[in-house]
């Protein structure tokens, strides 16, 4: 373990472990707060940012650079712009990965620019080496430091060991079970999660983000890859070829059932019910598709025949990405829009830039494609975040349903819809009543959990309903 000198790079440590502090308090928040905060994650992430980068001794050089660091603080601040649960969860692991693979880049911890294929998967084979290796560092300044440090290492290995101790000893026996459940019962009364738990788990995690913050500084490189031989050419381009007879096959039904209209599509339950089915699917194996004849390009050597077996695999998958894109947009025609079906249309736009970016790659392999791949897919999930996904949810849900408005859905949403549903409200009395639900149920808020779009929520109380109409409770 590397020893602390108290020079200027221990100084920066040391200001890395206090604001490590406040990242935990905002991780514990998150945890115990009735709604995903947001202005103190944003503030926490952004921290991390700045520190990890005055931790490293290593500003930004060029545009490509100042580019990452711009997108990674955007990509923070959105939990301080928009409220949605959704969105604040999706960004949750999208806003700490771009953070660690912004800051591993930038200090020099990454054999690959942050813009190339291979930068993510080290990123994720040094996350957590980063985030608990040098744990015991700031025990070593204690007296008696090596058994500080066991019992550091001793209480956390105990606390799986206890539980799953814990477990089997009462479902051995219920009267220990019934003593068990009593003693938690009346712990909760006393409310032992703000006494005892909430500290504890304060201290953890602050004692990770000074892991992950101090390994900025001083966690050596990832040790390059062994170059290894190319696979048989035979092995990777026969089930490619048989899974491009295959495609083909699920292609020409989708020209002549799917595309083809409605007439087109004799069989069971009709075409909407056809239609409607099987994007999710879809989805997934373009996914599959993607990773497969990726690996295969790469571990072939460069092989022609696998080449154009990986470019013919691109254009199928090309063909079911439309017809996911086609489903999806005729369920939304039906069913309304959500957020789950919404971030489908971005997965699909992510998986069709990464599929021509794979085919020109194949095609070309001198050229190097990712970079543009990566920033096409972080530029539009800015745009998507920013768009503020729950208020194009209502805008289209309630201009698609007219007088039958699925008041029930749209009062479950976030703040963020307001900006849609009040200037709505004057054309749709409905859409006021969701607009005042809303306001209803999000008035008690504390300020961490606090967004930009709370400034929206209305005064007054939630409207009467409209005498002699009533709203549509959603068919889905």
């Amino acid at each position: 373990m590397e020893k602390m000198n108290w020079n200027a790079a221990s100084v920066r440590m040391a200001a890395a472990s206090i604001v490590s502090a406040l990242v935990a308090a905002g991780v514990v928040w998150m945890w115990t707060g009735v709604y995903l905060p947001g202005a103190g994650l944003s503030i926490s992430l952004l921290l991390v940012l700045l520190v990890g980068l005055l931790a490293g001794g290593r500003s930004p050089r060029g545009a490509r650079e100042w580019l990452l660091v711009a997108a990674c603080a955007l990509e923070n601040l959105t939990f301080f712009f928009f409220m949605s649960t959704s969105l604040r969860l999706v960004n949750l692991p999208v806003a700490a990965g771009l953070t660690a693979l912004t800051l591993f880049s930038l200090n020099g911890r990454l054999n690959h620019g942050a813009a190339e294929a291979g930068a993510l998967g080290e990123t994720l084979r040094i996350l957590p080496r980063a985030c608990v290796r040098y744990i015991p560092v700031p025990f070593r300044a204690l007296p008696r430091a090596r058994l500080s440090t066991g019992i550091v290492v001793g209480l956390i290995i105990s606390v799986p060991v206890l539980a799953v101790a814990m477990l089997l000893l009462c479902s051995a026996d219920a009267v220990f079970e019934g003593m068990f459940t009593g003693l938690l019962n009346r712990l909760y009364e006393a409310d032992v999660w703000a006494l005892l738990v909430k500290p504890l788990l304060f201290l953890l995690l602050g004692l990770i983000a000074f892991s992950f913050l101090y390994a900025q500084k001083v966690l050596e490189r990832l040790p390059e890859r062994e170059a290894k031989p190319p696979f048989p050419t035979g092995a990777l381009a026969t089930p490619m070829l048989l899974l491009c007879a295959l495609y083909a096959l699920f292609a020409a039904v989708q020209f002549i059932y799917l595309f083809g209209g409605r007439e087109a599509a004799a069989m069971r339950g009709g075409y909407a019910q056809y239609a409607r089915n099987g994007f999710f699917e879809l989805v997934v194996i373009c996914a599959l598709n993607l990773l497969l004849a990726g690996l295969a390009v790469r571990r072939s050597g460069g092989a022609r025949v696998v080449r154009a077996a990986a470019v013919g695999m691109y254009a199928f998958t090309a063909v079911m990405l439309a017809s996911s894109a086609w489903r999806m947009s005729l369920y939304t025609a039906r069913f309304g829009l959500s957020f789950l079906r919404l971030i489908t249309y971005w997965g699909i736009f992510a998986m069709a830039a990464v599929t021509l970016a794979a085919a020109w790659h194949a095609v070309r392999p001198e050229t190097r494609t990712w970079g543009a791949a990566f920033a096409v897919i972080v530029a539009s999930w800015l745009l998507f975040a920013y768009a503020n996904p729950e208020g194009v949810i209502a805008a289209y849900n309630v201009r698609r349903a007219g007088a039958k408005v699925d008041v029930e859905y749209l009062s479950g949403l976030s703040p963020d819809a307001l900006a849609a549903l009040k200037p709505l409200a004057k054309e749709n009395a409905w859409a006021g009543v969701a607009a005042n639900r809303i306001g209803d149920g999000y008035r008690d808020i504390s300020a961490y959990e606090w967004s930009l779009t709370c400034r929206l929520l209305p005064e007054t109380a939630a409207e009467p309903i409209p005498e002699g109409e009533s709203p549509s409770v959603g068919d889905e």
